[in-house]
């Protein structure tokens, strides 16, 4: 477990030292590149905010992209409660064994997007309708693009810029920083999928004390993974926390237990309307 660990606080280094950001490649840059030198990831984009790694494995699979031998465990999704805008997709990391591996799914995907309702063709338009249809095309490589940072870099850029953006709003605002604890190496503990519960819409005085509470005879855990107070959505005045239960099976009770449920106030009796996921 050292070893992981320490693996992890170098990569999150390396990734956000001097606000560094992950770089992103077109198919005309990597082409270009040293073989040694040509990525291994890529950014998968247009994910619907609620599918799961399996799904997303499966969709991956149903257009060709890859086979049985790549695995959930090469799909990473975004850190609970992000991205904090309101949004319907979300963005997701893959990791291939090898450059020529990575290029394969890269032209598999920017054929036939996986989560396109209308994948793009490769039939050139009509002159009368060339300037329409290219006006209402969306590339094939917006869907995906090559990047040379692997998953925990790229989870480490994520928090990095959300508690940065979050931090300078509480100083502007007179309020407290969002606590050191929602890192890369919490994000990335292995076998927490399915296990977390995101909770949006509390109070911001709320206390970590109520908000264990909310999760009584729902299973959570023991100890600093409990609860965790993560950075909230842009512009709201509401707090977003994460508890962590002993199995999946937990996470949904749970889930279900406080989803579009009213949490009334301590302090003034006001009443906030909470949602609550299931994070993978």
């Amino acid at each position: 477990m050292p070893s992981i660990t320490k693996a992890v606080q170098n990569a999150t280094g390396s990734a956000v030292r001097g606000g560094l950001q992950p770089k992103m490649f077109s198919a005309g840059q990597v082409d270009r590149m040293p073989s040694k030198q040509k990525p291994t990831c890529l950014i998968l984009r247009d994910v619907p905010r609620m599918a799961l790694p399996t799904d997303v494995l499966r969709a991956l699979r149903d257009v060709g992209a890859v086979d049985e031998s790549f695995g959930v465990s090469s799909i990473t999704s975004p850190p609970p409660s992000l991205p904090r805008t309101p949004s319907l997709t979300r963005t997701w990391h893959l990791s291939t064994r090898s450059p020529a591996h990575c290029t394969s799914i890269y032209q598999h995907l920017s054929s036939r997007p996986p989560f396109s309702s209308n994948p793009p063709t490769r039939s050139i338009p009509s002159s009368s309708s060339a300037s329409a249809s290219t006006s209402n095309a969306v590339p094939p490589s917006s869907f995906v693009q090559y990047t040379d940072s692997n998953a925990t870099q790229w989870i480490s850029s994520l928090i990095s810029r959300a508690m940065d953006e979050s931090n300078l709003r509480a100083e502007k605002r007179g309020e407290l920083a969002v606590e050191k604890t929602f890192t890369t190496e919490w994000v990335m503990k292995p076998g927490f999928g399915g296990r977390r519960v995101v909770i949006k819409g509390l109070p911001g005085g709320v206390s970590y004390e109520d908000v264990k509470r909310l999760g009584k005879d729902c299973g959570v855990v023991d100890g600093q993974d409990a609860c965790k107070r993560l950075p909230p959505s842009k512009f709201s005045l509401v707090s977003t926390f994460c508890l962590t239960t002993n199995t999946v099976a937990d996470a949904h009770r749970l889930a279900r237990k406080v989803h579009m449920k009213w949490y009334k106030s301590v302090l003034h009796g006001e009443k906030y309307l909470m949602r609550a996921q299931v994070v993978y």
